[in-house]
């Protein structure tokens, strides 16, 4: 009796298994036939296995997918019946990726940016953690930076959760940021320096990349020097300043710090004093001396024939280091001579004197005395009368030849 195919089946008898890439599996379909049943397996419209064996080694995932098997009884027409086994292939993770693809990442302060980890598995998607050394940093695919305690390496690891493994892939990030002046110094105690001495200024930079430093002072305009280090080889009393440095890598804006300079100088001139000064009684002067010096100097007027401390004096600060004194006089029969201003400080003295004459003051140049107006005009008359005698007298000749 011919009968069949029925109860088509499957050792091992689930119909979908699961598999890890490589792995080898048999799967034998049977059917209750009478005579026994003709089986073929079915991968699309292509036949597989024309045995109930169905018998794939080294499984690759381009073979996942159903597979039909078809179990035929010989003799009685239209006498197919089918069962579909589903093959799931596992893999991974393989080929590590990030968007952006590069493996390392420059990141501005403050300028956020983002990486995506990839990889590819089945199941799919895989397991991604961001590490940083050992400490875990994220536990999904994307890691966010945006400032520099985030530089340095990071590790994406991608795992599969159906097969014992994984995958990594090494991130550098690197964090540029402006510029911070984390020291500014000099080998000045307290900012001071003897004259003639060498002073050297420090300032120091954190940036990436590396900044530009500058010098300058605010008395002296432009750039004094460039590097991280500025030295006075002699320093003069003329030196005492602010001195700035300013560091910029073009990542944000310049930032500048200031330290101040003081040179120790005994009192010298400025600008020259006018040593001797002439008028007459009870015209008003001024005697003054205009002085640099530091630290702050005293001045002392005394006029010698009185032998007096002139107590009136006035004394100006014109800069740090420059001083003007001056004493204002009506003068009368005992005022004129010499007077002395004694300038001092802690460094050192120096003595100015300035004698006041008894007599007619020197007219400015270039300016004419009204009363000598008719003399010079009347010699400019008889020039011109002499002149015109000549050229008569030359006339008369010429006509008498």
């Amino acid at each position: 009796m011919n009968d069949g195919p029925e109860n088509i089946r499957f050792t091992p008898t689930k119909s979908s298994i699961t598999v890890i890439e490589n792995e080898s599996r048999t799967v034998t379909c049977s059917a209750d036939c009478n005579p026994l049943c003709n089986i073929i397996w079915y991968k699309g419209s292509a036949i597989i296995s024309s045995t109930e064996l169905l018998s794939l080694n080294n499984i690759k995932r381009q073979q996942a997918g159903n597979y039909t098997c078809q179990a035929q009884h010989n003799n009685i027409t239209n006498s197919k019946q089918t069962k579909v086994l589903q093959i799931t292939v596992n893999y991974g993770p393989e080929n590590i990726r990030f968007t952006p693809t590069s493996s390392s990442i420059t990141v501005i302060e403050n300028e956020s940016k983002t990486v995506t980890c990839s990889g590819d598995c089945n199941p799919s998607p895989c397991n991604i953690r961001w590490y940083n050394g050992s400490t875990t940093i994220s536990s999904t695919a994307l890691l966010s930076l945006n400032n520099r305690q985030q530089a340095g390496n990071y590790t994406c690891q991608a795992t599969n959760t159906e097969i014992h493994g994984s995958q990594s892939k090494q991130l550098m990030v690197i964090v540029h940021y402006p510029p911070t002046i984390t020291s500014l110094t000099s080998d000045a105690t307290n900012n001071m320096k003897d004259e003639d001495s060498t002073v050297t200024f420090n300032c120091s930079v954190d940036s990436l990349p590396s900044s530009v430093i500058s010098w300058s002072r605010s008395q002296q305009g432009g750039q004094l020097y460039s590097g991280s280090q500025y030295t006075i080889s002699k320093a003069s009393c003329q030196h005492t300043d602010n001195y700035t440095c300013t560091a910029s890598n073009n990542i944000g804006q310049p930032v500048s710090k200031t330290i101040p300079l003081f040179v120790k100088c005994s009192p010298r001139e400025n600008i020259e004093t006018k040593r001797n000064i002439t008028n007459r009684i009870d015209a008003t002067i001024n005697l003054g001396v205009d002085i640099i010096a530091y630290p702050e100097p005293t001045f002392t007027w005394y006029h010698t024939p009185t032998r007096q401390i002139i107590i009136t004096a006035r004394t100006q600060q014109l800069s740090t280091i420059n001083y003007k004194s001056t004493v204002e006089i009506t003068l009368n029969s005992t005022l004129f001579g010499d007077y002395i201003v004694s300038v001092y400080n802690d460094i050192g003295v120096q003595n100015f004197t300035i004698t006041v004459i008894d007599g007619e003051p020197p007219k400015p140049p270039g300016k004419m005395e009204s009363n000598n107006i008719p003399i010079i005009v009347g010699s400019v008359v008889v020039v011109l009368l002499v002149i015109g005698i000549i050229v008569v007298v030359i006339y008369c000749r010429k006509g008498k030849l």
